[in-house]
């Protein structure tokens, strides 16, 4: 697709344009269906061609502020350079002007200086402020981007940083602390330096990295645009603080540079092109703290179609090329960008039946398992039904709705509740049938309930889950099994307790996940009720407790029997994933 573009732009009749921004300036790297511009240096960023969105991403990273210079004291950290991120800033077919200026030099035997300006078209982030000094001139931290930590044996304090560019610098070794020599650390873009404490120095306050919420280029890929450019994954962290007569502070994270404890050498400088701050000196006898680093502008904007779909909403895993969304509890899916294929898989489940209560003498019904719908990779739907199609989608919001599990019937021959429908675009899957109460029959459901000890299970939806099992009252007491998504729900007979039908397997997540089984009988003559089906099918029992169906798995609730009134068990609530290729 960027070749078929780009063999228009400037040629037939009358120069056909791309619908996708063409520019040039910097670095230019590809990121699957972006192209990233960084600059290191000074230039220009020119527009060529403007997209139809007319907007790009762009980061603009002040340079450092130097670390504080020492001689027998303890130097502060240097400030991070200012931070500032716009997401889909409009742009226009014109030339903005990148401006990069150094990072903070170090001063002998003083404050460091502060890092330059970085500017893009109007907009720009500040220098960070220098580290204060360690034992004479400037003691205190320069503010800037963030601020410079604080220097010598007082409490020195750290610069200010600047609102939504960056933090303060730490402040340097607590007053009356006259052997402790320890500068505060510079601010980080993200956190504040630390305080200089007990003859250690301040850590640099940490930059933002791939991830942060504030700085998250995620492309069709899913690969960050700081990984894929091949540099930093992180930028603007603060210096650490020096230490004369213990340990130095670590440098935050986005390159910022460690401060110098006793014994060692002259502290590094901050990684180029970071925006991180420079270390403060340290060690007697060295004068000079760490410089600063030049910042960086990076430029980011879509220059082709993206060929696969990019979506949010529930819980969003990655198996292999495919994204997973899964949604336990009701909410949306959103498709951002529709891919070619224009279709996700699915499997819906819908929230399992509630099995019945009952008064003393008598046996309660068990919950079925919730209708199952499947279109993954030719794994079947419930009820013996085929595998469904692939869904086909639009670039929209869809609302997800997740069915919970149907109530249990109360403890006084009440019927359990019906699942919950689950409900994702077209597709609906039906909730479970709840467990029969004496003297009703078990109820139709995605999978049936099962009926009362003289009752009759309820039906299953066809191609969504199982008929529920019946009751039988023939010399024992004993309720029908709820019907699940992979099996019909057992009949109860004189010598066997009934299961419950056990439910699908399903590896549309990657790893395979058997749900939506039904729950187990319940018993008034035998030592337990019937055993849950798989996938998480709740447990019957007998004058006991029986067991719920297992949450987001819509599996049926276990029946009960009892000498005295005891409820039923709930059914467990269901599920919707949908899966699509994101690369």
């Amino acid at each position: 697709m960027a070749n078929f573009y780009g063999s228009l732009i400037g040629f037939g009749a009358g120069g056909v344009s791309s619908p996708y921004t063409v520019a040039t300036g910097g670095t230019i790297t590809t990121d699957g269906a972006y192209k990233v511009h960084t600059f290191t240096s000074s230039g220009t960023f020119q527009i060529t061609n403007l997209g139809t969105d007319a907007v790009a991403d762009v980061l603009v990273v002040g340079a450092g502020g130097a670390g504080g210079s020492s001689n027998g004291g303890a130097g502060g950290g240097g400030g991070a350079g200012g931070f500032k991120f716009f997401p889909s800033k409009s742009v226009s077919a014109t030339t903005y002007t990148v401006t990069l200026n150094g990072g903070g030099a170090f001063v002998d035997n003083d404050r460091g200086s502060d890092g330059g300006t970085s500017v893009f078209g109007s907009d720009s982030s500040a220098g960070g402020g220098g580290g204060g000094a360690g034992t004479a001139g400037n003691y205190t931290g320069a503010d800037g981007g963030s601020g410079g930590g604080g220097g010598l044996r007082t409490s020195q304090a750290g610069g200010s940083g600047i609102t939504n560019q960056g933090n303060d610098g730490g402040t340097g070794a607590p007053a009356g602390a006259s052997s402790v020599d320890a500068g505060g650390g510079g601010g980080g873009a993200k956190e504040a330096g630390e305080n200089a404490s007990s003859q250690t120095g301040g850590d640099g306050g940490d930059g933002y990295t791939e991830g942060d919420s504030v700085y998250n280029w995620t492309t069709s890929s899913g690969t960050s645009v700081l990984t894929a450019k091949g540099g930093s994954n992180s930028y603007a962290g603060g210096g650490g603080g020096g230490s004369e007569n213990g340990t130095e502070g670590d440098g935050g994270v986005g390159g910022g540079s460690a401060g110098q404890g006793n014994g060692d050498s002259s502290p590094s400088n901050a990684t180029a092109n970071t925006g991180g701050g420079g270390g403060g000196s340290g060690d007697t006898g060295v004068t000079t703290g760490a410089n600063g680093a030049k910042g960086v502008v990076i430029v980011r904007y879509q220059f082709q179609a993206i060929p696969y779909n990019v979506a949010t909403g529930g819980t969003i895993t990655t198996d292999g090329d495919y994204k997973v969304h899964t949604f336990n509890s009701s909410g949306t899916f959103e498709i951002t960008n529709l891919g070619t294929d224009a279709v996700v898989e699915y499997l819906v489940i819908a929230g399992g039946g509630g099995a019945a209560g009952v008064a003393a003498g008598n046996v309660g019904g068990a919950g079925g398992a919730g209708g199952y719908r499947n279109s993954y990779s030719s794994e079947t739907s419930g009820g013996g039904g085929s595998s469904e199609s692939a869904l086909a989608v639009t670039a929209t919001t869809y609302t997800v709705t997740v069915g919970g599990g149907g109530a249990a019937g109360g403890a006084s021959n009440a019927n359990g509740v019906n699942g919950s429908d689950s409900v994702f675009s077209s597709i609906t899957s039906v909730g479970g049938g709840y467990g029969g109460a004496s003297p009703n029959n078990g109820n139709v459901g995605g999978s049936g309930g099962g009926g009362f000890y003289n009752g009759t299970g309820g039906a299953g939806t066809a191609n969504q889950g199982y008929a529920g099992g019946d009751g039988i009252n023939a010399g024992s007491y004993g309720s029908g099994a709820g019907g699940g998504a992979g099996a019909v729900g057992a009949d109860a007979t004189s010598s066997v307790n009934a299961d419950g039908g056990n439910g699908l397997a399903s590896s549309i997540t990657g790893s395979s996940v058997t749900r939506a089984g039904g729950g187990g009988g319940g018993s008034y003559t035998g030592d337990t009720g019937g055993t849950g089906g798989t996938g998480g099918g709740g447990d019957g029992a007998f004058n006991a407790t029986p067991t719920a169906g297992t949450a987001n798995t819509g599996s049926g609730g276990g029946g009960v029997g009892s000498a005295t009134n005891r409820a039923g068990a709930a059914g467990g609530s269901g599920v919707v994933i949908i899966r699509y290729k994101f690369q």
